[in-house]
């Protein structure tokens, strides 16, 4: 695999669905999973560097509201915040899981934040100006409190702090434009159901987390 580390996604604009694109054996691309000529190959859905130029090419000459898009990223169907990081793999794939069959970029926030991003939050909290925020460290400063004196602190134990937690949406348009929160949407909640994750933060219908615990 390490000869094809691309993975190609195509969506049109008309629908904005998003599909994995697959190798054909003997030359060519398809978005169907089950195409036969796919299936003769091993890992399909990996492309060279010269496969996945080829590829997106190919995308952009089918129709002109087809857009293919090509990454090396293990979780192609997920968009991360540039202000967090990766967090669980296990969450990161079943986040991955949800867009692929969705059909749609999943927009991931808050994924593992900073210890800092986690004192600023919970302080934005305390003066009435953020959404709840668990405490920023683990020393049981429940008040307002400086950076300074946060960061000598253990870190936050919180979800989002360890990386369990996610403030996820969809993407209406590519990988960059409007969004919904999964659970303002009824097939992104059934298909949460069906693969363990849960929203269990009442009125927060975007904090995602691997539980059956449903509160939003």
């Amino acid at each position: 695999m390490s000869d094809r580390p691309f993975v190609c996604l195509a969506r049109d604009r008309k629908t904005n669905e998003v599909r994995q694109v697959y190798r054909k054996k003997g030359g060519g691309f398809t978005r169907n999973e089950d195409n036969k000529q796919a299936k003769k190959l091993d890992n399909p859905h990996r492309f060279s560097k010269k496969e996945a130029d080829k590829c997106v090419k190919w995308g952009n000459k089918q129709k002109p509201e087809l857009a293919v898009f090509a990454t090396k990223q293990e979780s192609p169907f997920i968009v991360l915040d540039s202000d967090t990081k990766w967090g669980k793999d296990s969450l990161r794939d079943k986040l991955n899981t949800l867009g692929k069959r969705r059909k749609r970029y999943i927009r991931a926030g808050e994924f593992k934040r900073s210890q800092q991003r986690q004192h600023d939050l919970r302080m934005q909290y305390l003066n009435g100006t953020g959404n709840l925020a668990a405490m920023c460290n683990s020393c049981g400063m429940t008040g307002h409190h400086s950076w300074a004196d946060c960061q000598k602190c253990p870190p936050s134990q919180s979800n989002h702090a360890t990386g369990d937690a996610c403030d996820a949406s969809y993407y209406h348009q590519g990988r960059d434009g409007a969004y919904t929160n999964l659970g303002d949407d009824s097939r992104c909640r059934d298909i949460m159901h069906d693969i363990g994750l849960g929203l269990p933060v009442s009125g927060e219908k975007w904090h995602t987390e691997i539980t059956s615990v449903w509160n939003a």
